[in-house]
């Protein structure tokens, strides 16, 4: 798997529909769409782009019950050339797209987790999930919504990178809101959760969390020799000219 483009912009002072651009994605890819809708979504968000992909809806604060209302969406293999991301019914949005690689093309994802807090705290987390699937890619983020600081990524985690983005986070100055996007890659079934640093402390904020399934491979074991895989990676033990054939899920 791997981390293809990663997109952050700002609706400013606006509310409603907002398209995002981004480079050409390439196909058999996921999308990634994380949602801060300053001042709560109009309706129940949704996301579409320039060429009818499908968007499911991962996790939403939909009825505006947090300072931070956010939402996470996922689109699994996609086809090439999307060039637009649109969320619907945001209000003064920041938005984030990745593309990531090299995930299965259905049952992309498998855990979410969304989480608010109205009090203080300079060490926003999500909620803790449990993976199932030995290899897998996690993204999360954090958001504050009525008010601008600075973040780190957590433990572990690394902060995105890519246009609109300076060390995972893109602020929206007009709105007075910030977000922090930051990815984690995962070779064994593990309990994790979304954790940041922020130089400032805010009374509302938002956080999401998915982890989605990499493509891995099953080997047929030979009748002489080895086979064994570590996470994605095989390792072959030939004997007497035995053929391995690799298949990929």
């Amino acid at each position: 798997m791997a981390l293809i483009q990663a997109v952050a912009s700002d609706q400013g002072g606006s509310g409603g529909n907002f398209a995002v651009t981004i480079a050409s994605s390439t196909a058999g890819s996921a999308i990634i769409v994380g949602v801060l809708a300053v001042g709560g979504f109009s309706a129940a968000p949704t996301v579409t782009d320039n060429k009818s992909n499908t968007y499911v809806k991962i996790v939403s604060d939909e009825n505006n019950a947090h300072v931070s209302p956010c939402a996470l969406f996922v689109c699994s293999n996609a086809t090439s050339g999307v060039t637009t991301v649109t969320v619907n019914n945001g209000g003064k949005d920041i938005v984030f797209v990745c593309e990531e690689s090299g995930l299965v093309s259905s049952g992309t994802v498998d855990q979410s987790a969304i989480g608010a807090n109205q009090s203080s705290t300079n060490a926003p987390t999500t909620p803790s999930v449990t993976t199932t699937s030995a290899n897998e890619v996690a993204y999360s983020f954090v958001c504050f919504g009525n008010g601008q600081t600075t973040f780190s990524a957590g433990t572990g985690w690394t902060a995105v990178s890519g246009t609109g983005i300076t060390s995972g986070q893109h602020d929206n100055t007009t709105a007075g809101a910030s977000m922090f996007m930051e990815r984690l890659t995962l070779s064994s079934t593990s309990t994790i959760a979304g954790t940041s640093n922020a130089t400032a402390t805010t009374s509302g904020w938002g956080s999401a969390l998915v982890t989605l399934v990499v493509a891995g491979q099953t080997n047929i074991a030979p009748s002489a020799g080895s086979a064994t895989v570590t996470g994605n990676a095989p390792t072959v033990t030939p004997a007497n000219n035995t053929v391995i054939q690799t298949f990929v899920a």
